[in-house]
C-alpha cells in the first residue's frame, strides 16, 4: 500500500505541475494554436529538450531490456547504449539540427514540399507520416506498455497485461490532453530526476548488500570464477553470445547511418528550440542525461548476478524479469514505491511523447494538405482524439510481443534498409520520388526477403538453431545487409531516372544550403543570378566535432563504471582524461557551429 501510494503521489504532482509549467512556457495565443501545442511556440531551451529526448528514449522497456542485456553481458553493457546513440545523436544535432529549424517546417515528412515536386511531395508527405505512425510509433507505444507490465506484475502478483493496461492508459490520456507538447517536456524533466533517484538508489542498496565496490568484485570473482573477467571487463568479450565487439560495430552502423536525415520525436525537440543554434545542443543534452539514466539502471545488475547467478546463461525472456527481481530484492518498501514510479515515469515520457508526434503528424501531415480551411482550433481537437486511435492500435503489441528486445529489432529491421535515402535527399541532387520509393517501401521488402533467403543457407540455419541469443545476432547482422542492398537499389535508381523538377531544386537549394553533391543545382542557381553563400565540408566539421564530444562523455561512463565495482586506478584514469577531452570538445564544437552559421 506505501509503494502504490508513493507512486499515485508522484503521478498527481507530475501532472498539476506540468500543467502550470506548460503556462509559463507559452503565450495566451498558443494554447489555441498548433504551433503552441505541439511545439511550445518554438520558445524552448536546448538543455530541456535534450533532457526530454533522452526521457523519450528512455522508454519503460528499457529497464527490462538494458539490464536483461547486462546480466549477460556484465559491466561492458555501456558499449550497448554507447553504440546506439553516440553517433546518431550528435551528428545529427551538428550536422542537421541547425538546417532542420532553418527551413521552417513543423515535422519531418513537410520537408517533402520543400525538396520535392507537386503530386511526389504529395505521396511522400502521406506516405511517411503514416507509416512513421504505423510502423515506429505504435509498436513503441506497445513495447512501452509491454516493459511496464513485465515489471510491475510480478511485484504486485498478477499476470493479465489488461489490468496494467487500465492502470497505466487513462492517467496518459487524460494527461497529454490537456498539456500538450509543453507539459510533455517538463514532465520529462520530472521523470529524470525521478529514473536517476530511483537508480541511484538502487546502486546505493546494492553496495550496502555487498558492503562497498570492492566486495561487489569479490562477490563476482567467488560466484563467477570463470566467467568472472568478462562480468567485469570494461569492454565486452569476443566469446559472449549475446553482444560483442562485432556487435558495437553493426548496431553503430544500424542506429548511425541517416541519422538526422529524418526527424521525427527528435524532430520536436529541434523545432521547438529558441534558435537554430539551440537546437545543436540538443543531441549533447540528451546523451549526456540519458547516459546518466542508463548507468543508473544497469550498474546494479552486477549484484543481482551475485544472487541470481543462474541469469547469465538466461534465454531473452527469462533475462528480462531480472529487473523486476532485482527491485524486489534490494529496494525496502517506500523505496520501492520510487522505483516503481520511475518506471511510470519512463512509460509517461516515451509514450506521451509519441502520442504527441503522432498526433502532430496526423494534423499537419494528413489532414492540412487535403483540408485547406481547417482552422488551427480545428488542428487541436483532431489531434487530440487521434491520440486514443493510435492508443488502441499499440494495444495490440502489447498482447503480440514476448521479447523487449527482439520487438525492438523487428521495427530498426523495417525501417533502417531505408535510412541513407534521408541523408541522400540532403547532399545530394539526384534523389527523387522513384529512388524514395525504392528505399522506403521496398527497403522493409528487401529485409523480409533477406531474412527468407538467409535460411536457405546451412551456415545461417545453423547459427539460427544455435539458440535465442544469437537469433538476436543474426536479426542484427542481417539488418546490415538489407541496408547495404537497399541503398544500391535507390541509388541506381536515382542515377536511372529524372531527378525533380530544377525549378523545385532550386528553391530548396536557396532555402536549405545543403552541403555535399549539388553541382548542377547550384550552377542552375548562379545562372538564375543568384549567389547562395553555403560554408565547405560541414559535413567532415560535423564529424570532427562529433569524435571529441562522444569521447568525453564515454569516458565519464566508464570512469563511473569502473568506480562502481573498485577499479579505482581506471576510473582515475579515465575521469582525469576526461577533463581535457571535454575542453577541447567544446573548442571544435564552437568551430564548427560558427561555421554552420547557426544563430
Amino acid at each position: 500500500m506505501i509503494d502504490a501510494a508513493v507512486v499515485a503521489c508522484y503521478l498527481i504532482i507530475t501532472f498539476s505541475v506540468s500543467a502550470m509549467s506548460a503556462r509559463f512556457f507559452k503565450k495566451k495565443h498558443d494554447f489555441v494554436s498548433e504551433d503552441g501545442y505541439f511545439l511550445a511556440g518554438r520558445r524552448m531551451p536546448a538543455w530541456l529538450n535534450g533532457v526530454s529526448l533522452a526521457a523519450t528514449a528512455l522508454n519503460s522497456n528499457v529497464g527490462p531490456t538494458y539490464c536483461g542485456l547486462a546480466v549477460v553481458i556484465g559491466l561492458s553493457v555501456c558499449w550497448y547504449y554507447m553504440s546506439l546513440f553516440n553517433f546518431s545523436l550528435l551528428f545529427a544535432a551538428f550536422v542537421f539540427a541547425a538546417k532542420w529549424r532553418q527551413i521552417g517546417v513543423s515535422t519531418g515528412p513537410e520537408m517533402a514540399k520543400l525538396r520535392y515536386a507537386g503530386n511526389n511531395a504529395r505521396v511522400i508527405r502521406t506516405y511517411g507520416s503514416a507509416s512513421m505512425i504505423l510502423l515506429v510509433m505504435v509498436p513503441y507505444i506497445g513495447v512501452g506498455l509491454l516493459g511496464v507490465h513485465v515489471v510491475i506484475s510480478p511485484i504486485f502478483n498478477y499476470e493479465s497485461r489488461i489490468i496494467t493496461l487500465v492502470i497505466v492508459l487513462p492517467a496518459l490520456l487524460f494527461y497529454l490532453w490537456i498539456a500538450g507538447y509543453a507539459g510533455v517536456v517538463v514532465a520529462d524533466f520530472m521523470h529524470t530526476v525521478v529514473i536517476v533517484l530511483a537508480g541511484a538508489a538502487l546502486m546505493v542498496s546494492v553496495l550496502v548488500r555487498f558492503g562497498s565496490p570492492m566486495a561487489l568484485t569479490e562477490n563476482i570473482q567467488r560466484v563467477h570464477s570463470e566467467n568472472s573477467p568478462a562480468i567485469l571487463s570494461l569492454f565486452p568479450s569476443w566469446g559472449n553470445e549475446v553482444f560483442n565487439p562485432l556487435m558495437i560495430v553493426i548496431f553503430l552502423l544500424i542506429y548511425s547511418l541517416g541519422a538526422g536525415g529524418n526527424i521525427a520525436l527528435d524532430g520536436q525537440r529541434i523545432l521547438s528550440c529558441k534558435t537554430a543554434k539551440e537546437a545543436t545542443k540538443v543531441g549533447i543534452w540528451a546523451l549526456g542525461a540519458l547516459f546518466l539514466m542508463l548507468m543508473a539502471i544497469t550498474l546494479p545488475t552486477i549484484g543481482s548476478l551475485i544472487d541470481h547467478p543462474e541469469f547469465f546463461s538466461a534465454s531473452p525472456s527469462q533475462r528480462e524479469l531480472i529487473y523486476a527481481i532485482m527491485l524486489n530484492d534490494y529496494l525496502p518498501v517506500g523505496i520501492l514505491g520510487i522505483a516503481l514510479a520511475a518506471i511510470c515515469a519512463s512509460a509517461m515520457s516515451s509514450v506521451d511523447s509519441i502520442l504527441s508526434y503522432s498526433s502532430q503528424l496526423i494534423v499537419n501531415d494528413l489532414v492540412h494538405p487535403f483540408k485547406k480551411d481547417l482552422t488551427e482550433k480545428q488542428g487541436i481537437f483532431i489531434g487530440r482524439i487521434s491520440m486514443f486511435v493510435i492508443m488502441a492500435l499499440s494495444v495490440i503489441i502489447v498482447f503480440w510481443s514476448s521479447s523487449l528486445f527482439g520487438t525492438v529489432l523487428v521495427v530498426a529491421g523495417l525501417l533502417a534498409p531505408a535510412a541513407l535515402h534521408g541523408w541522400g535527399q540532403w547532399w545530394w541532387w539526384r534523389p527523387n520520388v522513384y529512388s524514395w520509393a525504392t528505399a522506403i517501401i521496398g527497403g522493409p521488402i528487401v529485409f523480409l526477403s533477406v531474412g527468407f533467403f538467409l535460411k536457405k543457407i546451412p551456415w545461417w540455419q545453423l547459427q539460427l538453431d544455435a539458440g535465442p541469443a544469437m537469433v538476436q545476432q543474426l536479426d542484427a547482422l542481417k539488418i546490415v545487409i538489407s541496408m547495404a542492398i537497399t541503398t544500391v537499389l535507390w541509388v541506381l535508381v536515382a542515377l536511372l531516372t529524372k531527378p525533380e523538377d530544377m525549378e523545385v531544386l532550386k528553391d530548396f537549394y536557396r532555402k536549405a544550403k545543403p552541403n555535399g553533391f549539388w553541382g548542377p543545382v547550384r550552377k542552375a542557381v548562379e545562372a538564375d543570378g543568384d549567389n547562395v553563400e553555403i560554408s565547405k565540408y560541414v559535413i567532415l566539421s560535423g564529424l570532427l566535432a562529433v569524435i571529441p564530444v562522444a569521447a568525453w562523455i564515454n569516458m565519464l561512463v566508464l570512469g563511473l563504471s569502473a568506480l562502481y565495482v573498485g577499479s579505482y586506478i581506471k576510473a582515475s584514469l579515465l575521469l582525469i582524461a576526461a577533463v581535457p577531452t571535454a575542453l577541447i570538445a567544446k573548442r571544435i564544437y564552437t568551430w564548427h557551429v560558427e561555421r554552420l552559421g547557426a544563430e
